[in-house]
């Protein structure tokens, strides 16, 4: 139980942390679409 616990922690981290990358891809996206206008 304890393994599976910390297996699932480390997948919401993982998740969380290609979200976040995500997140700033998008906004970087986004940011050079305005300056490129």
């Amino acid at each position: 139980m304890k393994t599976l616990f910390k297996k699932s922690v480390f997948g919401l981290a993982l998740f969380g942390l290609a979200n976040v990358a995500l997140a700033d891809a998008q906004s970087v996206a986004d940011y050079n679409a305005v300056w490129n206008k």
